[in-house]
């Protein structure tokens, strides 16, 4: 029996930012198949991460929930059992499947090393992937480490230095052995070697089982993540001259949180990174199409609402940072497609504010079941049917220093409020910023200390406080050791 309702395919990236793309307006980043799915559904223009750091971002999409209500708010921390959007379809008879990196950080204590599902019936994640390397691939094991990944806690780590043996690093011929590839590190990995091959198989597979109920499908790749390791033909597509961003400004500089943390590179080196970021993104969206044409080859692009979404961005040398945890656009914006033929118009672009908190009630909705209780966002289903773009008056972000950081950026929470005209950011009890964002888009001048602005100012921590709660001080994190 066909299902009656619809698939709802999730594709899910990590460290995408929305301009990386050229279907959000980049003239440099090739994404051919990401501008397709563009117009053939609608681009979200305004999408924000609720963290921009991948474990609480991603355990907010999966719950509809804020980091401060899962209790999830950095990488090293165990997701509590939650009630996740797979708890909610599967009781209503969609098979669900978490196919690639959903970043659910084992409590070994709690499950013997055994990672829950939260709600999913098949799951395929870094576990997979280190027996991937150390059996078909043949990869060495990484020395002193245990070989079980189901006894390694923060396995997203490990995995990179195992997965190391097969990079090939700028100016060499081969790969060599390296106990250590650092996250900055930028080379080349062949397809085979990274987790997106044993993903879009299992996605294969899956696809070519006999469904008789609908399916939730998350297909998620760790691209474009660091390390910046594509295959070496994207890096190629990238040989020529790089755009580089502007170099920090006498405010950057001066600046009490970010001045701490930026890096004053040279041009060769910025160069270099955003030609391997890039690269890494167009690997992501070959994946990408892959896995479109599986799922067309299948039968299913008709009866099926795809989203790609990516758990935050990168700051790629903007404002002299580079990576996430900030709330400057290219960190907390996100690249946020959808397609439904016969339910979303093709080719619209959704200029209203959104967050990922969002998705939970909006998935639902298209599947015609009622989303649970209390629940942060709200459903964009209607206004998405009716090609609207009406969006939320605000939407907010919230990031907590981890302990080995609160020397640099303090022990309490920075947290944004977001409306269409006013950013404000607020740095603990460090320091606020506010910026004009519709003639200031690239947030460059500061506002927060102009008297002309008290009010906004006020008004925004006003509703920031109301919906995030006190500036609380957060404990101690309890993470297991990392490597260097």
């Amino acid at each position: 029996m066909a299902p009656t309702r619809p698939n709802l395919l999730v594709l899910f990236s990590d460290t995408h930012t929305a301009t990386a793309s050229g279907c959000y307006g980049s003239s440099e980043v090739r994404t051919p198949h990401l501008d397709r799915l563009a117009s053939e559904g609608v681009l979200f223009e305004r999408a924000y991460s609720q963290n921009p750091l991948c474990v609480p971002s991603r355990q907010s999409l999966l719950t509809g929930l804020r980091s401060f209500e899962t209790g999830v708010l950095h990488n090293d921390q165990p997701m509590p059992p939650l009630y996740t959007l797979a708890h909610h379809l599967s009781a209503v008879g969609y098979e669900t499947a978490a196919l690639g990196k959903m970043h659910f950080v084992p409590d070994t204590a709690a499950s013997g090393g055994q990672e829950r599902h939260f709600g999913f019936s098949a799951r395929l994640d870094y576990e997979e992937f280190w027996r991937y390397l150390r059996d078909e691939r043949r990869y060495p094991a990484v020395p002193d480490v245990s070989d079980d990944p189901w006894q390694i806690v923060h396995l997203e780590k490990w995995q990179h230095v195992l997965q190391a043996f097969g990079v090939t690093l700028p100016g060499e011929t081969s790969p060599s052995y390296r106990h250590i590839l650092p996250a900055g590190a930028m080379g080349t990995l062949p397809h085979e070697d990274h987790q997106e091959a044993l993903v879009l198989r299992a996605w294969s597979q899956f696809l070519a089982r006999e469904h008789t109920s609908p399916f939730l499908a998350f297909v998620s790749f760790q691209s474009p993540h660091p390390p910046f390791v594509p295959p070496a033909e994207f890096v190629a597509q990238y040989a020529g001259p790089i755009t580089l961003p502007p170099a920090p400004t006498s405010e950057d500089l001066a600046h009490p949180i970010w001045s701490r943390a930026i890096r004053l590179a040279d041009d060769d080196a910025r160069e270099a990174y955003l030609r391997h970021y890039y690269a890494f993104v167009s690997y992501t969206d070959w994946c990408v199409g892959e896995a479109l044409r599986l799922l067309e080859q299948a039968g299913h692009a008709e009866d099926t609402v795809v989203v790609y979404v990516s758990d935050h961005g990168d700051m790629g040398y903007e404002h002299g940072l580079t990576g996430k945890g900030v709330f400057y656009e290219p960190s907390v914006r996100v690249p946020l497609l959808m397609r439904c033929p016969g339910q979303i118009a093709p080719g619209w672009r959704h200029d209203g504010l959104v967050e990922l908190v969002d998705l939970f009630p909006t998935l639902c909705e298209a599947a015609s079941v009622d989303a649970p209780a209390g629940l942060a966002g709200r459903s964009l289903w209607p206004e998405l049917r009716a090609g609207q773009s009406i969006g939320k008056d605000m939407v907010f972000s919230e990031s907590y220093p981890m302990e080995r950081n609160r020397a640099l950026f303090g022990p309490r929470p920075h947290r944004m409020a977001l409306t269409e005209r006013w950013k404000l950011i607020e740095y603990g009890d460090i320091a606020v910023d506010l910026f004009d964002v519709v003639h200031d888009r690239e947030n460059t001048t500061n506002l927060a200390g102009d008297p002309r602005f008290a009010g906004v100012k006020a008004e925004l921590l006003a509703e920031l406080y109301r919906v995030l709660g006190a500036m609380h001080l957060e404990p101690l994190s309890t993470g297991s050791a990392q490597p260097a």
